[in-house]
Formats: C-alpha cells, sequence, structure tokens
C-alpha cells in the first residue's frame, strides 16, 4: 500500500510540475512584463512561502475529511533595502517585471507540492467512507468507527508532514529567491550594487529608514522587517542550481 500510494505522490507530482517548472526555469531568459499594478517602491515585499504540509480537518462519522493549505502560503517578505538603492525609474520599471516572475516561480512551486498531496488525502477519504459503510451495515460499533477514524485522520497529517516533495519544494523556493536576487543585482549600477551587496552579507540596511507620519522608525538589523536574505530561520544565501524533484517511490 505504501509502495502503491508513492507512486501516486509522484505521478500527481510530476503531472503538476511540468508547465509550471519549464516557465519558471527559464525566468532568466524571458522576464515577464510587469503589470500596471506592479509598482517598487522604498519598502516592497516579496513572495515568501513556506513549504508546510496541508493542515487535515474533520473526518468524522457525519462529516468527510478536508484539507486546507496553512496561512504560510501567503506569506510575505518586506525587503526594505530598495530605499537605500535610490533607483531610477527606469530601473524600477525592470525590476518590478523581474518581482511578477518570482510571484509566478513561488506559485508553480507551492501547486506542485499541494498536488503531491492529493492523492494522500484521496486515499484517506476512501479509508474513511469504508469504516461508515461499515458502521451503517452493523459489523462495527461507533467507538469502532470513530477510532478507526481518527487514527485515517493521523495517519494522513503524518503523511503530508513526511511527503518528500516538501524537503525539494523549500530547496526550489530558496533557488527562486536566489534567482531573484541575482537578477535584481544585474540591473543595479555598481555604487549601487556595493549598497546590495553589503546588505545580502549582513542583513542590516546601510541606511537609516526615516518614519512615515507617526509610525516609529522600523527595526533595520537582521530579524526585523528591513532584514536581509537570512530568514527567520537562519538561512542565508547558497549557491547552486534549482533543486530537481524527488523520487517520492523511495525510501
Amino acid at each position: 500500500m505504501k509502495r502503491f500510494t508513492g507512486h501516486l505522490v509522484l505521478a500527481a507530482f510530476l503531472a503538476a510540475t511540468w508547465l509550471g517548472m519549464y516557465s519558471c526555469d527559464r525566468l532568466d531568459e524571458s522576464l515577464p512584463v510587469a503589470s500596471s499594478e506592479t509598482v517598487v517602491q522604498d519598502d516592497i515585499s516579496i513572495a515568501a512561502p513556506e513549504a508546510l504540509a496541508s493542515i487535515v480537518e474533520d473526518g468524522t462519522i457525519t462529516s468527510e475529511l478536508k484539507h486546507r493549505r496553512p496561512g504560510s502560503d501567503a506569506n510575505m517578505r518586506g525587503l526594505a533595502i530598495f530605499h537605500c538603492l535610490e533607483l531610477t525609474a527606469e530601473q524600477k520599471a525592470a525590476i518590478a517585471a523581474v518581482m511578477n516572475g518570482q510571484r509566478d516561480c513561488t506559485k508553480s512551486i507551492m501547486d506542485s507540492l499541494r498536488a503531491s498531496e492529493q492523492p494522500l488525502v484521496e486515499a484517506a477519504r476512501t479509508a474513511q467512507k469504508a469504516v461508515r459503510d461499515q458502521l451503517k451495515a452493523g459489523t462495527i460499533t461507533r467507538a469502532e468507527a470513530l477510532a478507526q477514524l481518527a487514527q485515517i485522520k493521523a495517519d494522513l497529517q503524518a503523511q503530508l508532514e513526511s511527503n518528500p516533495v516538501r524537503e525539494w519544494a523549500r530547496q526550489a523556493l530558496e533557488a527562486c529567491r536566489q534567482e531573484l536576487y541575482k537578477q535584481i543585482r544585474s540591473l543595479l549600477t555598481a555604487e549601487q550594487q556595493a549598497i546590495w551587496d553589503e546588505w545580502v552579507a549582513t542583513g542590516t540596511l546601510p541606511c537609516d529608514l526615516k518614519p512615515r507620519d507617526d509610525r516609529p522608525a522600523r527595526d533595520t538589523t537582521r530579524g526585523g522587517h528591513g532584514h536581509g536574505p537570512h530568514d527567520d530561520h537562519g538561512h542565508g544565501p547558497h549557491d547552486g542550481d534549482r533543486p530537481t524533484p524527488p523520487d517520492s517511490t523511495k525510501g
């Protein structure tokens, strides 16, 4: 059963990632056109989802098992470094196009991760339906049905947590972010690149952020709203190509 489930996960994953990953891997060859809604300001945010497992809910005698995306799928990360670069209008327009590409890249990765979960969810729903049918037929007691349904739900959550595609997605998201930073740097002047490189290396803004209106000045050190490429888990930039998807039939 475990090997069969692994094949289902792999088949759904490959089908979902083919087109999305092709366009994402070509990000540096053909930048998308900036939409009229995309504007690079002094303090902007980039898409920063985390490769967390979906959350399993319901799955009782009277309700079908459900799963939902965690809120981290919609995470955004502030990049106040643009306040220090004094970008030209042309640079802002070019960076806006790159930002659009980064959002497409992260969406493709997260959609692939969620698609890889679907076979596991469907298998759990089928197993729970069999339990309800047994309860209806009188072959098991209500207490037995409740215990089995709870176990199926717990097993599904554990399978989603251990899904090997999650690690691939985590690495792919990091590679996508690194590609974004690389393209942004290529659009800067030598002087701006020096400022950018300092921020990447230290995670601290090399300029002061003036408070707007009555709001207090923001924390410009690592971990504050203006932090650099190091995220809250201490992950910094790394070199290398975007990782390839795992073979979920192994292990």
